[in-house]
């Protein structure tokens, strides 16, 4: 059989490129002789990396095709529309074409696998939509209350900057609208977002079918538009109400009409006005007889074509299906990947709650005290290694004889609460200091948004800031760049950090650690090799071979056991590997378990302290890390190992001894003791 040169065109909105890669794929799965392919789309950069397409001049066929027959028929056919191309081909070739997977076919390169724009777990969030499409948009009020119930969950909200996109303030949300637009690497940028997401949420839109392109987890704000059969991907949470509503162009009499006037049924607009409004022609019509509820979809882009609106507020009108979907039911539909175990646990289970008060601008007030004033700010909603380290600090400098003030960017939970007795919360930021200090944490990301400004305000005979977790904008807004101090917790950050500011003072100290209850224990030696991993950011803290890791080890060291708290949610069941829950027992007795402690790091995870290598190394065991970061600055020859490959250590592992334990496990308590002590921090804050 001769093989055809077919070139497709499509030239829709980029959403439906998306799609057309579903029908590429089938097509050639179905004929991988037959056919050679060649698209003509408008975003080629969508097809980069396909492995389905080839590369020709003079093409047999030029073939244009489209979703139209498919989205017609999706009423009543039952298809996705990831089936709508394939459709199509199917018409223009005179050819069946068996159905593939129900998601976009999209390919990366291990480069591109490679690139992370964001460490760590976040979720992509698209509240915004296109001014053409009215009907597919929800409050920007109802995004809000989502993101405020979500503090622990970082957001990176996109999408095109010529939409309406609304604007959150919340400080764990990055802004990356209009930041995928270069039209030669835009949208790839885009696909590696997703590809490294944990999720999204969005209405009806791009969104939906790429976090589907990928397996991820995703929520959808769906409304009555569309019909669920021909949109919802089994695996996301499509929040609809089809089947609920009665709006104006359910009445037969009307949709007859239009029909009649050789009007598409999903563009009745103002012409069905006129049915509706002519008592002569729309009889039939009750709003309250259950017989004639129809169980369809709207297909309405245009806000004022919907028969069923709300007012939302006094300036704003939304489609009655899309305000009965609430902030809470979206919550809900994102607590469940959680709590049925498809994603790692949270820290805690969202709920709704209220935004905290936003720092003031008002005048300065006394405080009360005759005492240097120390302020504080630093994230306080969560209690894990950053806040650890700040409460350690503000009790401290209690200590130290300093009225303490702590500034939280958002609300303060109830466990650091209980760690900054006799501080004083507040959130006026400007009001005089003595001392005031910034631990950033995630914040430095938002550095140049406009809440920020404030920091120029700030009246203080000294500044710090601690950039403890990334730089973000940290150096290149201009209030970043007038501190008096900046710290961090490894001088690979430091390095780079001075990079922008050259000039810049700075100090690196381990994280401030409490590690006298470490430092009382001791650690049994001449037992069998038991590799303990202690971290608090789950699976993006574990590499994806680490059970193709333990299995290697296991070849060198059969006997060896191992101990997660807690455990990547990937890793297999294998037997003498224990896995603990999130501070299932008290970190000390967990430590107190192992012989060595194993802090391995995914190829492109950057980590500052880590707080866990200060606690393994006080309570005196060896530790084997990653030859960079924050281990790079912990880890002596004495105490421990560094490895730049796995090889390196499978070689080290295999050669793991009591007497080699006992020597360096020693070593590293006693490099602890003399060089951990958190009171340094206390001695640089003030400046002695």
């Amino acid at each position: 059989m001769d093989v055809k040169k077919v070139e497709f065109h499509s030239h829709l909105a980029i959403g439906d490129s998306l799609m057309m890669t579903c029908a590429i794929r089938d097509l050639k799965n179905a004929y991988p002789e037959r056919y050679l392919i060649k698209v003509n789309t408008t975003a080629q950069h969508v097809w980069d990396n396909n492995p389905y397409l080839s590369d020709f001049d003079d093409p047999d066929m030029v073939v244009k095709i489209g979703p139209k027959k498919a989205t017609q028929a999706s009423q009543t056919s039952g298809l996705h529309y990831a089936n709508g191309f394939r459709v199509s081909i199917e018409d223009n070739l005179n050819i069946t074409i068996p159905q593939g997977h129900i998601k976009p076919d999209l390919h990366l390169s291990e480069e591109e696998k490679k690139d992370r724009w964001i460490e760590g777990r976040y979720w992509i969030i698209v509240a915004g939509g296109k001014q053409d499409f009215g009907t597919k948009v929800w409050p920007p009020q109802c995004w809000q209350e989502v993101i405020n119930a979500l503090p622990d969950v970082t957001f990176v909200q996109v999408g095109e900057s010529k939409h309406n996109h609304p604007e959150f303030k919340n400080p764990n949300v990055i802004n990356l609208i209009g930041k995928t637009e270069h039209p030669d690497t835009g949208i790839r940028n885009l696909f590696k977002l997703f590809y490294h997401c944990e999720g999204s949420m969005g209405l009806v839109s791009m969104q939906m079918h790429l976090a589907a392109a990928f397996d991820k987890a995703c929520v959808v704000v769906a409304g009555a538009r569309e019909p669920a059969s021909y949109e919802q991907y089994n695996h996301h949470r499509y929040l609809h109400n089809q089947g609920a509503m009665r709006c104006k162009n359910d009445c037969e009499n009307c949709r007859n009409m239009v029909v009649e006037n050789k009007k598409r049924s999903c563009n009745i607009n103002t012409d069905f006005s006129r049915y509706y409004n002519n008592k002569e022609l729309c009889l039939s019509y009750d709003p309250i007889d259950p017989s004639k509820l129809y169980v369809r979809a709207c297909w309405k882009s245009l806000t004022e074509y919907c028969t069923n609106l709300v007012e939302y507020t006094k300036e704003n009108k939304y489609p009655k299906c899309i305000l009965m979907i609430r902030p809470i039911d979206v919550i809900r539909a994102f607590n469940t990947y959680y709590e049925g175990g498809a994603l790692p646990p949270l820290k805690e289970a969202a709920k709704l709650n209220r935004p905290s008060p936003q720092p003031s601008l008002e005048e300065p007030y006394p405080v009360p005290t005759d005492k240097p004033i120390f302020k504080m700010v630093c994230n306080a909603h969560a209690f894990i290694g950053g806040e650890r380290s700040t409460t350690w600090i503000m009790r401290n400098m209690i200590e130290a004889g300093y009225h303490v003030q702590l500034v939280p960017t958002k609300g303060v939970c109830d466990e650091f609460k209980r760690n900054i007795e006799g501080v004083e919360i507040t959130n006026r930021v400007t009001d005089p200091c003595d001392i005031f200090m910034i631990y950033a944490n995630d914040m430095s990301f938002g550095f140049d948004k406009e809440q920020y400004n404030i920091m120029e305000k700030v009246k203080a005979d000294r500044k710090i800031l601690m950039l403890n977790y990334k730089l973000g904008a940290a150096g290149k807004a201009a209030w970043t760049t007038t501190f008096d101090l900046y710290g961090f917790l490894c001088s690979q950050m430091r390095d780079e950090f001075i990079k922008r500011v050259p000039l810049a003072t700075c100090f690196v100290l381990p994280p401030a650690v409490d590690i006298e209850p470490f430092l009382k224990e001791n650690i049994k030696y001449n037992q069998t090799l038991h590799l303990v991993r202690h971290s608090s950011q789950g699976d993006s803290k574990h590499p994806q071979d680490t059970g193709v890791m333990i299995e290697l080890i296991r070849e060198v060291c059969p006997s060896s056991v191992f101990s997660f708290m807690p455990a990547p949610s990937f890793l297999s069941n294998y037997p003498k590997v224990h896995k603990f829950a999130v501070n299932a027992i008290p970190v000390v007795e967990f430590l107190k378990r192992g012989s060595c402690f194993w802090y391995r790091l995914p190829e492109n995870y950057s980590d500052q302290g880590p707080r866990t290598i200060v606690e393994a190394m006080a309570i005196g065991l060896p530790v084997i890390a990653d030859n960079r970061w924050g281990a790079k600055d912990r880890v002596t020859p004495e105490t421990g190992w560094l490895c730049n490959t796995a090889e390196e250590y499978i070689n080290v592992i295999s050669e793991l001894y009591p007497t080699i334990l006992t020597l360096k496990g020693q070593a590293a308590k006693e490099h602890a003791r003399k060089h951990f002590d958190p009171h340094n921090w206390i001695k640089t804050i003030i400046g002695n």
